[in-house]
């Protein structure tokens, strides 16, 4: 992974609470750092004098999530703790080199006959945009239950994140980033463009539960919700 607090022009310079700093790293197409990557020096030296700084991690504690200092050369003076998540703590984010892969290629799932029936070969799974493809029908429900073959029982909607997750995983494929939901699933069926859509991006609810980001892929603005990962 890598860690930047941002460039010279862009530094969040005011502490903020965890949402607002959530915001900010996925705006970019990054994320809040785990607490490990923290400690372990990631974010030091990465620019806007935040090394003394109290930063929020995204690695859920007993009521909130960890912060810690943006250099461990201050842990001693900014040590690690748990913060709610309405605490004031600065912004560093993190990165990842390499992309979550999905266990099917997008090939694969063409292929599969499973798909075929409700839509065209190539609608189910819209031609690769820079190796990602998208999908909207969906085989399967949450429990694995084969659905009949149908857009009306395949465009599924969900009210906890955890379901889209194994609506996906159950066919071999996996949740999209926010960025490529703005990108490689418009045009795929069920007409979800104009939809609240989950991604694979962690965030946090308001009332400090976990969840995952959703956004309408037909907004060019990307605004985003945070959906509960499960049910209380």
């Amino acid at each position: 992974e890598v860690a930047f607090s941002a460039d010279g022009n862009s530094c969040p310079v005011q502490a903020v609470p965890l949402p607002v700093a959530e915001e900010y790293c996925a705006t970019i197409g990054a994320r809040l750092c785990d607490v490990s990557e923290l400690v372990a020096g990631e974010t030091a030296k990465t620019g806007c004098v935040f090394d003394n700084k109290r930063i929020w991690s995204r690695t859920p504690c007993n009521g909130g999530f960890f912060t810690a200092a943006g250099s461990p050369a201050n842990n001693v003076s900014v040590p690690t703790r748990c913060s709610t998540p309405s605490t004031q703590a600065f912004v560093r984010c993190c990165a990842d080199e390499v992309d979550l892969k999905s266990d099917k290629s997008c090939e694969e799932l063409r292929d599969d006959p499973v798909f075929y029936g409700v839509a065209t070969r190539t609608q189910v799974w819209k031609a690769s945009t820079q190796g990602v493809c998208g999908a909207s029908v969906l085989p399967y429900d949450a429990d694995g239950t084969l659905l009949e073959n149908t857009e009306v029982a395949r465009c599924q909607k969900v009210n906890v994140s955890k379901d889209a997750e194994q609506i996906c995983y159950r066919v071999g494929a996996r949740l999209c980033s926010r960025s490529e939901l703005l990108s490689n699933t418009l045009a795929t069926g069920c007409g979800f463009d104009g939809q609240l859509t989950v991604s694979r991006s962690l965030c946090t609810t308001p009332d400090g539960q976990p969840g995952l980001r959703a956004v309408v892929p037909r907004d060019a603005d990307g605004a985003v919700t945070c959906v509960p990962y499960a049910t209380a």
